[in-house]
This record gives structure tokens, C-alpha cells and sequence, in this order.
């Protein structure tokens, strides 16, 4: 089984080049991703994404012909990234332990 942190490397959800290289404007990012981001903010880049099927399906008849035999289906999902679902896990840890804590205190 391959680590789950293996060719990840750091991004800067600022880019560096218009924000700081400290601890606090960087996250971690799988290295497609972080080549992609290139230097688009998060929500940029999270725009670039949602656009990619669209774009797709205009250039690419392969995409247009399993799209009509339903191989592949576009989705309105909206775009979340590991850090942000990580993110989110790590505070709703971290509120139910506070929870458990003040409970058990009483």
C-alpha cells in the first residue's frame, strides 16, 4: 500500500509571488494539483476545475460519445479539496473532544 503522503508536496493558497512564504499561507497539495494551481488563488483554482468538463466536452468527441452512453457523467458538485475536508474533520474533532470534556467535568 503507498503512503497517503507520497509526492505530496506544499502549496501556498496565496501565491507566493503576491503573498508570504510562512507557515500560515501554506497547505498540503498532491503534485498534479500543485502543478495546476500554478498562481491562482484556492477559489480560482477551484473555479479552473468546475470548468474543466465543460471544456472537455466541447474539444473532445471521446467525452461527447461516452457522455450519450452514459459512461461518464458531468456533476455540479461543487469542488472540495483533501485540506478543506481535513480541515473540517480536525475542527469537528476537536469540538466534540472540547464537548466531551466540559460533559465529563459536570
Amino acid at each position: 500500500e503507498k503512503p497517503i503522503f507520497r509526492n505530496w508536496g506544499t502549496n501556498h493558497p496565496v501565491p507566493a509571488h503576491a503573498g508570504t512564504d510562512t507557515i500560515d499561507n501554506m497547505i498540503p497539495a498532491c503534485a498534479p494539483c500543485n502543478l495546476w494551481k500554478k498562481t491562482f488563488t484556492v477559489e480560482q483554482f477551484r473555479e479552473e476545475i468546475a470548468k474543466q468538463v465543460e471544456r472537455v466536452r466541447i474539444k473532445s468527441g471521446g467525452f461527447r460519445l461516452a457522455e450519450r452512453f452514459n459512461q461518464v457523467e458531468a456533476t455540479n458538485k461543487p469542488v472540495v479539496f483533501w485540506f478543506e475536508k481535513c480541515l473540517v474533520a480536525c475542527i469537528t474533532d476537536n469540538e466534540s473532544a472540547k464537548s466531551t470534556r466540559i460533559e465529563g467535568d459536570a
